[in-house]
């Protein structure tokens, strides 16, 4: 959950929509779904391959995302719903396959700790949802450069 002292959630959606009519190039494709005031859910891709394995030979990609912004008055929690990354398969096709942090043997230990292989993707995927998070409130309280431009 994100605060948003003295923010209504009519005032919260409404910015949220800027936001992603401002950051993504087809802001029509990205939303797959909205409320009014209520929630948006959309879809991106990073720009940069930020999922890394570090095997022999360290392999990178994209990640493909599901986030849901729900909105009430004064807050909204900003959550990733799913994950994928581009990859390929056997024959050497690219394709989408689904991450799946939570509860994953493949990247972490029956301790909980990182598999070292993974320790680049877990930081590099958690950093860009951190600073998109971070994007969007700053938007909302005028504090980057796409929303200084309205100011003019």
């Amino acid at each position: 959950m994100v605060a948003c002292e003295g923010k209504t959630k009519e005032e919260l959606y409404k910015k949220a929509i800027e936001w992603i009519n401002k950051n993504y190039n087809k802001p029509s494709e990205v939303i797959k779904a909205q409320v009014e005031n209520d929630y948006i859910r959309f879809q991106g891709i990073s720009a940069d391959e930020i999922y890394c394995s570090n095997n022999i030979v360290k392999v990178c990609s994209n990640i493909k995302y599901d986030i849901e912004i729900p909105f009430k008055e004064g807050r909204y929690k900003f959550a990733v719903l799913g994950l994928e990354n581009n990859g390929k398969d056997l024959r050497g096709i690219p394709h989408w396959g689904k991450l799946n942090f939570v509860n994953s043997w493949t990247h972490f230990k029956k301790d909980g700790e990182v598999r070292k292989m993974y320790q680049d993707a877990i930081n590099n995927v958690s950093s860009y949802f951190n600073n998109l998070s971070k994007s969007l409130y700053d938007y909302i309280y005028n504090l980057n450069e796409s929303a200084e431009k309205d100011n003019w």
